[in-house]
């Protein structure tokens, strides 16, 4: 199976580098046949210097037998036009979008085989896996659509940046808190692979058939909610989204659009709040009618979540998943 790494680089050279160094080292044991590309969104604000030394470090990584495509862009594109970019260019049968601060070095070759062998069913399209920090805390990596909760969740980032007196007493409503916090699967095994409605863009695995066929990551979003809207092309295409925890990758997390403090500071002086913000309004308005409704069936009857998990022991058409009592499109 052909397989293409997509990294998008902005300004984070010896994060790339150091990324793709690590999964070189799992790749020489694994059978598949692998490709990376770096789109360098942050090409033309750097000196020549800086070009040659990032691509002298790549340049060496793939003299050792693993390929790497430099892409230069002229202007920065954003996440999402940037991973477009780079699957063009490609002919691979899987494409893996990798963000510059993750890392290989907990990632079990076995499990990376385990992970992409769940490709050989042909409706599965999207596949992420269990995410971990440094010090191998677990992060919330899966998410459900439910359409209030991501309505709501700039509250979330709003506890990250510092909430204001008001915000706090939005948390003493228990009903608006949990609605907040259930775009994360409480209670969801993470020694487990199950269907879920969509996974972290920091590490996703997309077979390139589906990729292609809905025109790649929505460009709209310059940055952030592109996994999400994926995510749910696939359900409103019947594909399957799965989160498969066999397969563990170390993540960074550097949250850039939380690093300044204050609800106006962020939005003002930091540009990935901004985006993160303009993400959502384009979602928000996008899937629509998944909120309206959302609305009408919680007034009609009660909403409820349940899960049942992977057997491997039955053939996959017979699985039941993770899903919501409504329905979408």
């Amino acid at each position: 199976m052909k397989i293409s790494l997509i990294y998008i680089n902005y300004h984070l050279d010896s994060e790339v580098v150091s990324s793709i160094e690590s999964f070189s080292l799992i790749a020489k044991s694994l059978e598949h046949e692998f490709t990376v590309f770096v789109v360098d969104n942050s090409f033309a604000e750097r000196s020549n210097t800086e070009v040659q030394a990032l691509t002298a470090r790549l340049l060496s990584i793939s003299k050792t037998g693993f390929p790497i495509r430099y892409i230069p862009s002229d202007s920065n594109i954003g996440f999402g036009a940037g991973c477009n970019k780079a699957a063009r260019m490609s002919n691979a049968d899987i494409f893996m979008f990798v963000n510059c601060d993750t890392s290989f070095h907990k990632t079990d070759p076995n499990s990376f085989l385990s992970f992409i062998d769940l490709f050989k069913y042909d409706n599965v399209s999207i596949i992420g896996p269990k995410v971990v920090n440094e010090v191998g805390l677990v992060h919330s990596s899966c998410f459900s659509f439910d359409p209030i909760s991501i309505l709501l969740k700039p509250l979330r980032h709003i506890r990250k940046v510092g909430a204001t007196p008001f915000t706090r007493s939005l948390y003493q409503y228990h009903y608006l808190k949990r609605r907040i916090d259930r775009i994360t699967y409480e209670g969801l095994s993470k020694h487990t692979t199950c269907r879920v409605d969509w996974v972290s863009g920091c590490f996703m695995a997309v077979r390139s058939t589906f990729f292609n066929s809905v025109d790649g990551f929505d460009q709209r979003y310059f940055l952030y909610f592109e996994d999400i809207d994926i995510c749910r092309k696939a359900r409103q295409l019947n594909h399957i989204v799965l989160f498969d925890s066999r397969l563990t990758v170390l993540h960074q997390a550097r949250h850039q659009s939380a690093r300044r403090k204050g609800i106006l500071r962020s939005i003002i002086f930091n540009s990935a709040a901004r985006h993160h913000v303009f993400s959502w309004l384009s979602y928000c308005w996008k899937w629509k009618y998944d909120f309206w409704q959302k609305l009408l069936l919680s007034v009609t009857h009660k909403d409820e979540k349940s899960s049942v998990f992977v057997d491997y022991n039955m053939n996959f058409s017979e699985f039941s998943y993770f899903t919501f009592n409504d329905t979408f499109d």
